[in-house]
């Protein structure tokens, strides 16, 4: 009876042990998996290794600038006509050429859906990053080899954020940037130059610029997805066509300077104040005539300081003339005319000078 007793009690103790031991054993297995899921979970964030055996896919691609619709100074954008293309190799587009009856796969917009569904959206999906509203695809094709080799084209019209500096204005240069950004990240896909193919079409310009000097960029950026991808950046000059603003703009003004100083060779006080305020009048009303091509700034341009320096010499002059018109009236005729001979022989130099200064304030000070 002793026994049987002292047997059930260690029975006791040893399934109470049992319990503990397995709780203990439960607990570490589920630390170990745990672990392990973060731990592959940061390096997949790192991108230090790839959770797929596959390596990375090389895409090439090329834009070409095929025509310049319009720059809106207001709003810092531009829309253009651009031809976009991509090569890459990937082994799961390969096909049985017997099997489809077919040498090459060919995709078109109509059939652009098929081809993503077809194989799984395995291709490489991009965006481009500084696109302000609406893009309209013209054209789209898929090609594909029976190896799996691929060809995408696109044939679009967009328009485009720009960080446009007009300082200068109208004898600024601008920049024009396009950024092209891969979906996926850069060990799924990532981006290389496609020879020969970036490059702006021959006689492609803009009724305000003469677009040149293009250049391409790959990087590796930080994507809104929290992955590093692959850029492609594509920029381009554009200096202004500037015969618009020499004769609809600087000839004009030139007259308005003219005539300001021909007042001076006017003997008649009356008839210089009459003068000069319908040349004033006519500045004003020139001024308002240009508002549409301004751009509407936070900051003064060159044509402003020049539009602005234009005013103000001949509104100083209208108060010239009708100081020299009271000097007349009090009979000092003789201090008006020495006033009136230094004043005809300033008016050049002072005129040099403030446009000299206005030059080295706008090209050489921004």
């Amino acid at each position: 009876m002793i026994r049987s007793e002292g047997l059930l009690l260690f029975q006791r103790k040893t399934a109470k042990y049992k319990s503990l031991i397995f709780c203990i054993l439960m607990v570490i297995l589920i630390s170990f998996i745990l672990s392990g899921v973060f731990f592959l979970r940061a390096i997949a964030h790192d991108g230090r290794v790839e959770l797929s055996p596959e390596p990375p896919i090389e895409v090439r691609i090329g834009l070409q600038i095929e025509d310049m619709v319009e720059v809106d100074k207001q709003e810092e954008s531009f829309t253009l006509v651009g031809a976009l293309r991509m090569e890459w190799s990937d082994p799961r587009l390969a096909f049985d050429q017997e099997e489809c009856q077919c040498e090459v796969k060919v995709f078109t917009e109509d059939d652009f859906l098929q081809f993503q569904t077809e194989f799984e959206n395995r291709w490489p999906d991009f965006t481009f990053y500084n696109q302000h509203g609406d893009q309209y695809v013209q054209n789209r094709v898929v090609v594909l080899e029976p190896d799996g080799s691929a060809m995408y084209f696109e044939r679009f019209t967009a328009r485009f954020h720009g960080d446009f500096d007009f300082h200068r204005y109208p004898f600024d240069s601008q920049e024009f940037v396009i950024h092209i950004d891969m979906l996926y990240p850069d060990y799924v896909f990532y981006l290389s130059e496609l020879p020969s193919f970036s490059s702006i079409a021959e006689g492609v310009g803009e009724e305000e610029f003469t677009l040149s000097n293009l250049t391409t960029h790959l990087s590796s950026i930080n994507s809104s997805l929290g992955v590093e991808s692959s850029r492609y950046s594509v920029s381009f000059k554009g200096p202004r066509h500037l015969e618009y603003y020499i004769f609809r703009i600087f000839l004009p003004v030139l007259g308005i300077l003219a005539i300001a100083y021909a007042v001076f060779f006017l003997s008649d006080y009356h008839k210089r104040v009459e003068l000069t305020l319908v040349n004033v009048m006519f500045l004003i009303t020139f001024s308002f005539s240009l508002a549409d091509n301004y751009p509407r700034l936070g900051y003064p341009t060159f044509l402003d300081a020049i539009m602005t320096l234009t005013l103000i010499i001949n509104v100083t002059i209208v108060l010239i003339s009708v100081y020299m018109k009271l000097l007349e009236n009090q009979n000092k005729a003789e201090q008006a005319g020495l006033l009136d001979k230094k004043l005809k022989k300033l008016y050049p130099l002072l005129l040099v000078l403030s446009l000299l200064l206005i030059v080295i304030v706008f090209f050489l000070v921004y």
